[in-house]
């Protein structure tokens, strides 16, 4: 698996997502979804891994204790993982890596990005070129975003 960060730099790791029978060795990038039996108990370097259903503000652990967060977007056109991770850097105030997994496209690696995720895991360094074109796609924002970005109407009065 390729991580693409938002700076466009890559790294090839060992990405597995565990189920529910799998045991955390803390090596590479691991994750585990809720219904994991040591989804209590478990920590950093472990990830936790979010379908893109669940309500990042009722979670039932303590993310804190957690490595990295990953949010799934099982389709193109099934945007709820936005939110979630909107909620998870603004309500949350998550400040760890926020991990982009599934039908990624680079036209939503901008809104992505802006969104608060930092880290995309892809296939291949193909797919990892392709997406990290999509950063730049637009050079002004128009409303704030969770990237910190200034709007352009206070760039304006400024």
């Amino acid at each position: 698996m390729i991580l693409l960060h938002t700076d466009g730099s890559t790294e090839t790791v060992a990405w597995r997502l565990l189920g529910e029978g799998d045991t955390p060795t803390g090596q590479g990038w691991e994750a585990i979804g809720l219904n994991h039996p040591s989804v209590e108990s478990a920590g950093a370097p472990v990830g936790l891994y979010l379908d893109n259903t669940v309500d990042v503000e009722a979670l039932p652990v303590d993310i804190s204790r957690f490595g990295f967060i990953a949010l799934d977007f099982p389709a193109f056109t099934d945007g709820r993982a936005y939110s979630q991770a909107r909620v998870l850097r603004s309500r949350l105030n998550w400040t760890g890596p926020v991990v982009a997994t599934g039908d990624l496209h680079q036209d939503q690696a901008c809104y992505l990005r802006r969104c608060g995720i930092d880290v995309f895991a892809v296939e291949d360094e193909t797919q990892a070129a392709t997406l990290a074109r999509g950063f730049n796609d637009f050079t002004t924002a128009y409303q704030a975003t969770q990237a910190g970005e200034v709007p352009a109407y206070r760039r304006r009065s400024a």
